[in-house]
């Protein structure tokens, strides 16, 4: 994910969305339903952001709960 343009990422989705659907492409409407479709492991090991995010969060809860 971090590779791709940020300039290009919209319009893909838009693109990537358009058969799908008869409105536009709508990032919070959608975003719980796409989420609960990911395999965390998988966009783990694919973004090293997405890993550190997750893991700097645990740490975090992990203190906080202490």
């Amino acid at each position: 994910m971090e590779t791709i343009d940020k300039d290009s990422l919209e319009p893909s989705l838009k693109a990537a969305t358009r058969p799908t659907t008869k409105s536009e492409y709508q990032k919070i409407k959608h975003a719980s339903k796409l989420l609960e479709l990911l395999d965390v492991d998988k966009v783990r090991k694919a973004s090293p952001y997405c890993d550190r995010i997750f893991t700097t969060l645990t740490a975090t809860m992990t203190t906080s709960a202490s």
